[in-house]
């Protein structure tokens, strides 16, 4: 099965609902959209996402919500805009390893200090990188230790440094 059937089987597992955090906190290229800025093709109207979908810049496409792909790693609840941060995966280069790491982004402020139970939760067994505010690399020494090796000039390009 392709990667974009796949993704378009899991996602009709969860609905975004009200939830609009990776319309606001990831970049677009291609639209010049900041990240943390609310797209332009973002529907103010409650419960409605992109007014561009079907046309959708690639870097929108490729971008893969992990609640909303059904991962096991977070629960149905923990819907990004209730948890308070939303989780990306670092995809690799081509011809590089898959790295079981996190990436995590604050949906409002005080998002990670809400998300403490689940966020630890999912770092025993993986590292989660802290995207808001100063980057950060949280999780068991092992999964830690795996990630700097693994992605190092990606560490380097944020300034990241090991959480205490």
């Amino acid at each position: 099965m392709s990667d974009e059937r796949l993704k378009r089987r899991l996602y009709l597992t969860r609905d975004c609902g009200t939830c609009k955090a990776c319309c606001t906190l990831m970049p677009v290229v291609e639209l010049d959209k900041a990240p943390s800025l609310a797209c332009k093709h973002l529907n103010p109207q409650e419960g409605k996402g992109c007014t561009a979908y079907e046309t959708r810049p690639e870097s929108c496409r490729s971008w893969a919500c992990v609640w909303r792909s059904g991962s096991n790693v977070v629960e149905p609840v923990e819907r990004p805009d209730r948890l308070g941060v939303m989780l990306d995966t670092l995809r690799p280069l081509p011809g590089q390893p898959r790295l079981d790491v996190l990436l995590a982004y604050e949906t409002r402020e005080g998002g990670f200090a809400a998300a403490d139970a689940a966020l630890s939760r999912m770092a025993r067994k993986r590292a989660i990188v802290f995207m808001t505010g100063e980057p950060k690399v949280f999780g068991t020494q092992g999964a830690v230790d795996a990630f700097l090796s693994g992605a190092p000039e990606f560490a380097e390009a944020i300034g990241l440094r090991a959480a205490s």
